[in-house]
Order: structure tokens, then C-alpha cells, then sequence
């Protein structure tokens, strides 16, 4: 994890220290103003750390563990003001544990950020998000409990328009996913909550108009 932090750190550094050569050669492009448009979506993969409570029955468990993902992301946004951008974003996540128990979580998102115009291709962004998270989990013995909650995050990069009115996008982003869930078995009622904290290097692409 360090490793690949450190190369695509060090890329985003490349990228930026080389076009800032090139600020007074980039094309006047629309990007950051008022009422443009971006589409585009991200591949993130990200070392997960999670919180877990349960209550009911005879006893009660708490536990902390990690975990690394995969997931994808879309989103679609529109400047407001100069560098002010609003939208919304959709995620889902598929995880494989190591014990063969799965889970699939679906979330939406909105999402503020704001980008620096730097007269340049590369145009760095910082931003937040908070949403709904819907997670579905299925474990060895065939129990399906549900859960959904309010999760949030921040993130922060760089966004290179390398040619026409395309964008790519390097950075980093965590989020916070809160969960409470209930679901019963014959014998008591089970109550739990979970926290994720998820750190991820995300890789994007978008386009504007």
C-alpha cells in the first residue's frame, strides 16, 4: 500500500511540475467556469479499516479489522460560480472476505468541490461528499442481513485535460460509512452498527461540456 501511494504520489508531481512549463502554451478552455457540465466515474482501490458492534443473545462482541477493495464510481456535476462545482455520485462495492463471506453496498452521494483553475492543463481539486449508503452482506450459513446509514468523505487530486474536452484524474479520497442493522434467528434479536473507514487512491476519467 505504502509503495503504490508513493508511485502514484510521485506521478502526480511529474505531471504537475511538467505542464506548469506549459501554462502560457494551454488553450483557453471552459472548464471551471459557470454552468459547465463534467460526466465521468473512477476505479478506487483503498485498504479499508472497520469497526464492529453487535449486541443480543447472551453476549455482545466488538472488534476492529481491515480489509483491501475494489470499487467503482460515477458522477456528474455542474459549475455554479468560477472552480465551484455541485453533483451527485453513485457507488457500488462488491467485497470478497477471506473467509468466502461477501458483501455488496450501493451508495449516492453529494458531492461539492472545488477546482483550481491554474491557467494550466492541470487543474488540482478538493471536495467532500455526504450520502446514504445501502449494504447487503451474506456470510456461510446463509444469513443475509441488511443495513444503511449516513456515511461521508473528503477528497483531493489533480485533473489533467491532456487533449479536447477530456479530464484525467488522479487522487486520493476517504469516506466514513455508518451502519445499523438489525435481523432476528430463532433464538434473539441481533443489533448491530459498523463503521467503515475507507483510505483509497482513486484513478478517473471525465469529460466536460
Amino acid at each position: 500500500m505504502r509503495s503504490l501511494t508513493l508511485a502514484i504520489a510521485s506521478l502526480l508531481f511529474i505531471t504537475f511540475t511538467g505542464n506548469a512549463q506549459n501554462i502560457k502554451k494551454t488553450p483557453k478552455v471552459k472548464y471551471t467556469k459557470p454552468f459547465t457540465v463534467e460526466l465521468g466515474g473512477d476505479i478506487l482501490y483503498s485498504n479499508t479499516s472497520y469497526h464492529y458492534e453487535s449486541t443480543g443473545g447472551t453476549y455482545n462482541e466488538s472488534y476492529d479489522y481491515t480489509d483491501n477493495l475494489f470499487s467503482v464510481d460515477a458522477n456528474a456535476g455542474i459549475f455554479v460560480i468560477n472552480g465551484l462545482k455541485l453533483g451527485i455520485e453513485p457507488t457500488i462495492t462488491v467485497t470478497i472476505y477471506s473467509g468466502g463471506n461477501t458483501s455488496t453496498q450501493l451508495g449516492l452521494y453529494f458531492v461539492p468541490e472545488y477546482v483550481f483553475n491554474t491557467k494550466s492543463i492541470v487543474y488540482p481539486y478538493i471536495g467532500g461528499s455526504i450520502g446514504y449508503t445501502y449494504k447487503k452482506h451474506y456470510n456461510d450459513i446463509g444469513i443475509s442481513p441488511t443495513a444503511d446509514g449516513l456515511s461521508y468523505g473528503a477528497k483531493a487530486g489533480l485533473k489533467v485535460n491532456f487533449f479536447g474536452n477530456s479530464l484525467l484524474n488522479f487522487g486520493f479520497t476517504f469516506y466514513s460509512e455508518n451502519y445499523n442493522s438489525t435481523y432476528n434467528t430463532i433464538y434473539t434479536t441481533y443489533d448491530n452498527k459498523t463503521r467503515y473507514d475507507r483510505v483509497a487512491l482513486t484513478l478517473g476519467w471525465s469529460v466536460f461540456f
